[in-house]
């Protein structure tokens, strides 16, 4: 690259040192855009319809508004960054919204922008499916609930697989089905999947994912079972009876 002496200045009324003016016309910028560029007016910023994806952004941010969805702001370390996220927080508070969180990645561990490491790091930040795990096991025990989920965190995602054993008179009865509809009538979205009723046990799968539920949550979903079980809501009929979709 061959360095070239520009003939564009800086305009004097500015007041810049000649090393900026020639940063700035090494960056494209004219002397007549120089002004605007240091002063910027509201005037002068690009229409943000102009920028790629802006109006499925829109409409998300409106839905989750709407519904009081818990909302993760992902940040960078840059002032305007930050800056950017302190202002988007106060405006979501503003609108109603009860749970924000803003999270700032790590420069040296999970470098610049949206990348997998300060994602991961960043949905950490809420409740996780570990303390989904002890609320069961401290609230729910004596219910012979069991654990199929791998306990180490780096071996599962983001959800839950409990155990039920079978009912044991016949051996068939699958209380963990019940159990799972009592739930779904209380609010509380749980999965089943059938066991063989021999090696593989009868199982409720929840799914825990930070970004869209809080602490409440996981904790009214635990109280929801407890009750469940506590009360035998789960033998009720119409809890018993097998549908297409569970």
């Amino acid at each position: 690259m061959r360095w070239a002496e520009s003939t564009e200045r800086l305009a004097p009324d500015l007041g810049a040192h000649a090393l900026l003016a020639r940063m700035m016309e090494k960056r494209g910028i004219s002397s007549s855009d120089q002004d605007s560029f240091l002063r910027p007016k509201l005037a002068d910023l690009c229409d943000p319809e102009g920028i790629p994806g802006i109006s499925e952004a829109i409409e998300i941010l409106a839905h989750g508004i709407e519904k009081n969805h818990r909302i993760l702001i992902f940040s960078d370390y840059d002032v305007d960054g930050i800056v950017s996220a302190a202002v988007m927080k106060l405006f979501l508070v503003a609108m109603g919204m009860s749970e924000v969180r803003t999270f700032l990645p790590d420069r040296r561990q999970e470098g610049y922008g949206l990348t997998q490491a300060g994602l991961q790091r960043a949905l950490e930040g809420g409740p996780t499916p570990d303390l989904f795990i002890a609320l069961v096991e401290q609230r729910c025990a004596g219910f012979g609930l069991g654990l199929a989920t791998p306990r180490e965190h780096a071996q599962r995602g983001s959800q839950v697989c409990l155990t039920r054993e079978r009912d044991a008179k016949d051996g068939v009865t699958s209380s963990a089905f019940s159990i799972v509809q009592a739930l779904i009538a209380r609010s509380v979205i749980g999965d089943y999947r059938a066991g063989d009723g021999a090696l593989h046990k009868d199982i409720l799968r929840f799914g825990l994912t930070p970004l869209y539920i809080g602490f409440e949550d996981v904790w009214n979903a635990v109280e929801q079972l407890r009750q469940v079980l506590e009360t035998d809501e789960w033998k009720q009929p119409q809890f018993m009876q097998h549908h297409a979709v569970t």
